[in-house]
């Protein structure tokens, strides 16, 4: 411990893990174990069920004709009494899709990353005079930016139509306007206290500079236009997955029995109450008012167990959801067959293969957004010294005019502001995007 640390030993631990075994941890196996997908009916089956035809040729003829069909295909009625199979997801079947490698390593990745900060927690709470360095702190800045890459590749991979560009560039331009008006008013109307942090950054800067510090602050335009521009990349990367969250919703909800349909509606009120905790006038009725409910500390612990909360339980009831994705394939049959009309084989069969193939993107789009509030939360945690029992970790402010250090300036208040105003900013994305999804499910598309 005296020449590593506790946390190095522990970072080198489960990287060894991983390394060894890691395929047989990953939480992408138990996630989609119990999912059940479609299978297209072979052209074998589609030619039995076909009318019988009067023909004279030969044998070799036939199969030749057999043989052009199979290449080529061959024309069917949509009104086909088929029927489409059931069979188990594998996991050998989803490693030849798109982004297979990104979930794979997401789903390793995450519970490594919980299991590091974990014992990371518990060795500072019996230590809290310790001094080494604290790894998890990387494993959570490298988790943020793996998810980050994650939604530009989907981003990417979903950018195919013309409709879908549109929807990306209005929806852009209000999450911009949008952003640089929550921006401003921010401390006004939420706990994040974000000028206190730009004071201190340039505080420290006139002090790294050997200049005279200017205590009076000048206009934080720059810091609010830069992180209006960073979120805004970030919420549109988040378009297409709140997207796909709204119609699995939907679908899971009049899928649910009675207690689903109590439990689901958690996943839209856990955001809201998170971001209402956030704001003034939740903080002082809790703080400081005529009964005082909790302290400023077990506030800011409240409000990382309800982001935790919420990244458990959309975990938890990822199976419907997913089940919902691979469902719409046997609901575009059903709606094939009551059309008039011919299609080739190969069209229907690729029709239904295509919710199949398109899986591990679904399984991205509902994972990376849940990872990445899981990360920016624990960052919020680590880093501030937010205790959830007992007292709070007391963070050292290593300040001195003649030597600041990297700890100085990014100390607790920087920290806390500026991963408060991360995480708030996630997730009012995510849960204004996904209400805009909602309406645009339930009456835009009902309409057109």
């Amino acid at each position: 411990q005296a020449i590593l640390g506790f946390h190095v030993v522990v970072s080198l631990i489960v990287l060894t893990v991983l390394s060894k075994i890691g395929s047989r941890l990953s939480l992408l196996r138990p996630l989609v174990s119990k999912l059940v997908r479609y299978i297209a009916p072979s052209n074998d089956e589609l030619r039995a069920l076909l009318p019988p035809s009067a023909d004279n040729k030969s044998t070799k003829q036939r199969r030749k004709r057999k043989e052009e069909e199979d290449a080529n295909g061959f024309n069917i009625s949509r009104q086909l009494p088929f029927t489409l199979k059931k069979g188990l997801v594998r996991i050998e079947e989803l490693e030849k899709f798109p982004l297979y490698s990104s979930i794979h390593w997401l789903c390793l990745f995450a519970p490594a990353c919980v299991v590091v900060v974990a014992l990371s927690e518990f060795f500072l709470y019996w230590n809290p005079k310790s001094t080494d360095i604290n790894t998890s702190i990387i494993w959570l800045i490298v988790g943020v930016a793996f998810c980050l890459q994650i939604l530009a590749r989907l981003t990417a991979l979903l950018l195919s139509s013309n409709d879908e560009k549109s929807l990306l560039f209005s929806l852009s331009i209000l999450i911009f306007f949008g952003l640089f008006v929550f921006t401003v008013f921010v401390d006004r109307l939420f706990d994040i206290s974000l000028l206190d942090a730009y004071t201190h950054l340039r505080r420290v800067a006139g002090q790294m500079a050997n200049e005279e510090v200017v205590i009076k602050p000048e206009s934080p335009l720059l810091l609010y236009l830069s992180l209006v521009m960073m979120f805004t990349t970030i919420g549109c990367s988040l378009i297409f997955p709140s997207f796909r969250f709204a119609t699995m919703f939907q679908g899971a909800y009049s899928n649910a029995g009675p207690i689903g349909k109590i439990i689901l509606p958690s996943l839209i009120i856990l955001p809201l109450f998170t971001i209402l905790t956030f704001t003034h006038p939740f903080r002082l009725y809790m703080t400081a008012g005529r009964r005082v409910w909790m302290t400023r500390g077990e506030l800011e612990g409240a409000r990382v167990l309800l982001c935790l909360a919420w990244c458990l339980m959309r975990v938890l009831l990822c199976t419907p959801f997913l089940q919902v994705h691979l469902d719409l394939a046997y609901d575009k049959v059903a709606v094939l067959q009551k059309q008039s009309g011919k299609i080739k084989n190969v069209e229907l069969q690729s029709l239904i293969l295509q919710y199949y193939s398109y899986l591990c993107p679904a399984i991205a789009q509902y994972l990376t957004p849940t990872a990445l509030v899981l990360f920016l939360s624990l960052l919020l945690k680590v880093t501030t010294g937010i205790a959830f029992w007992g007292q709070a970790t007391v963070v050292a402010d290593t300040t001195s005019p003649l030597s600041p250090s990297l700890s100085a300036v990014f100390n607790a208040t920087v920290c806390r502001s500026m991963f408060s105003f991360s995480l708030l900013s996630v997730v009012l994305l995510d849960f204004s995007l996904s209400l805009c999804a909602f309406v645009y499910n339930s009456y835009l598309i009902r309409r057109g």
